[in-house]
């Protein structure tokens, strides 16, 4: 009998290499589960019914044993979804593309990010990494819709069209936790 949902959100650290200034998530000095406690998750959340992961964060691929992650969810025959920054991307490279199914991956602007100067070129990079890959995850762009951002989605839309891109997903600004400080400057009324 099935008692779980079919996909768990899990955010397997609060670390992160960017600080945002609408993310709600970083924060420093949280204390994550160890690897051995995640794979006590991940064999509970298999044997009642879980079929997918979504690894979030923070950002994902600041944990050391990432790899480890990976290998033990594609042992349980998870569905592996992975929202990560990018940063990181290219030391994962052949792992991601031969066991993540779902990559999620941020696009802020045109031309720049909030994240880091070079983050928009890693994305593309990215991008362009797949473009000819035969076996590739299905690749989701996500736009947190800010106030500086907002009239900037149609080039958004005009650069991501010549790449693989399955899904794009636009996000409101929700001023949580450490993002709530920037409500004023970001937030777009409804």
């Amino acid at each position: 009998m099935k008692t779980f949902p079919e996909i768990v959100t899990f955010r397997i650290t609060s670390k992160c290499n960017n600080n945002c200034k609408y993310c709600y998530g970083p924060q420093k000095n949280i204390e994550e589960l160890d690897f051995l406690k995640l794979k006590e998750l991940f064999h509970l959340f298999s044997e009642n019914g879980v079929k997918a992961i979504v690894l979030t964060g923070g950002e994902p691929l600041v944990r050391e044993d990432f790899e480890e992650i990976i290998k033990e969810l594609k042992k349980l025959n998870f569905k592996i979804f992975l929202d990560t920054c990018g940063d990181l991307f290219f030391k994962y490279s052949d792992l991601i593309s031969e066991n993540v199914d779902v990559l999620g991956l941020p696009i802020d602007f045109p031309n720049t990010s909030y994240r880091n100067s070079d983050n928009l070129n890693i994305i593309l990079k990215i991008l362009n990494f797949f473009k000819n890959k035969h076996k590739k995850p299905i690749l989701r762009i996500g736009t947190v819709v800010t106030k500086d951002n907002i009239n900037e989605l149609e080039k958004i839309g005009s650069l991501i069209k010549d790449y693989p891109i399955n899904i794009w997903k636009i996000y409101e600004f929700i001023p949580q936790n450490n993002a709530v400080k920037n409500k004023s400057l970001l937030e777009v009324s409804s």
